[in-house]
């Protein structure tokens, strides 16, 4: 009788699954155009990158998702997941605009879960949203005192030790910088990370909190111009921040954050796309003279280019429902109408 009460146990533990095996969820939040002109604040362009950069990275389960409007399925997502990177517009008052958002985060972050902020994601002008987000991310852009300024200068860091900074020195950039940010009031756990020189002054504008609750929190200022996406240094420091939070080992030489120029390009199109972002990088009237000049230049050699002749139809017909001025990504306002796409 033991031994097939025992065979049955083993049985039993073999057929369970495996927690310890268990993916971790990392959630990152991002959004379609909040009025700022092209090439700044591309949120769901930023977040798709660091999905990219956190992809090759064993146990990890990603979700990159736009939370545009109400987006009701978003307290599920936020309570279950492991790890919420918030890269949205006016951030501290959107979490709070929901009563079931905030509650999410903070079920979330009270069972030690890691939360990590970029740039205007930590800001909001009315200071009461001030406190709540405080408590959660270690700090704030917020208030009416609150202070920023695009600068040429050097970013360096604080702790040269901290786990997150592994392989990232000095850079010199221009950004706009969130800085006299509201920071947590606490006597230990809180640590600057990187200073910017902003009117000759060292100002704080990265931090790393590990919380009272036993969960971690980083927040980075920077990131307003989408195109310091392309510095390696950007890319390791909030792909090491949210391995930091997640308490997954950083590597010992930092993590690799390869991402080609074309890569680059394609995901910042694509994420343009997602959200409906459909304002000119390129102009599409722009891009149907070039399309002439070289369809011109084809016919004369006696070549036939069929495919871009094919494309260049279908923007002269974009052009001719009114959408010259816009950007050569609203090709797709083009073809959903003949692919039978309702939106």
């Amino acid at each position: 009788m033991n031994r097939l009460f025992l065979s049955l146990m083993l049985l039993l533990a073999l057929a369970m699954p495996s927690f310890a095996d268990a993916p971790k969820k990392v959630l990152l939040i991002g959004q379609g155009p909040d009025g700022h002109p092209a090439q700044t604040h591309e949120y769901l362009a930023g977040v798709t990158i660091l999905e990219k950069c956190l992809k090759p990275v064993k146990g990890l389960e990603i979700t990159t998702v736009k939370a545009d409007g109400a987006w009701k399925g978003g307290p599920e997502l936020i309570e279950r997941s492991d790890c919420v990177v918030l890269f949205v517009s006016e951030g501290a008052k959107w979490l709070q605009a929901e009563p079931k958002r905030l509650e999410a985060l903070q079920k979330m972050a009270k069972r030690g879960g890691g939360l990590l902020v970029l740039h205007w994601g930590m800001g909001c002008r009315d200071a009461q949203f001030i406190e709540p987000f405080v408590q959660l991310f270690g700090g704030c852009h917020g208030g009416p005192d609150r202070k920023y300024q695009i600068v040429d200068t050097d970013l360096a860091p604080v702790e040269t030790k901290h786990p997150i900074l592994t392989g990232i020195g000095s850079i010199k950039l221009k950004e706009e910088f969130y800085y006299q940010l509201k920071f947590v009031k606490v006597e230990k756990g809180f640590q600057p990370l990187l200073q910017a020189t902003i009117d000759g002054k060292e100002e704080t504008v990265s931090w790393a909190w590990e919380r009272p609750d036993g969960g971690r929190s980083f927040g980075f200022s920077g990131l307003h111009f989408h195109e310091n996406w392309k510095k390696t240094e950007y890319r390791r420091l909030v792909s090491q921040a949210a391995l930091w939070t997640l308490k997954t080992p950083i590597p010992e030489k930092g993590l690799a954050v390869g991402v080609t120029e074309p890569k680059f390009f394609v995901m910042r199109v694509l994420s343009r796309i997602m959200a409906r972002n459909f304002e000119p990088g390129f102009f599409v009237e722009h891009f149907i003279k070039d399309m002439g000049i070289a369809l011109e230049e084809a016919k004369r050699m006696n070549s036939a280019l069929p495919g871009l002749a094919l494309v260049n139809q279908l923007y002269r017909t974009l052009k001719a429902q009114g959408f010259g001025r816009k950007g050569t990504q609203s090709l797709m306002l083009a073809i959903e109408p003949i692919s039978n796409v309702k939106r």
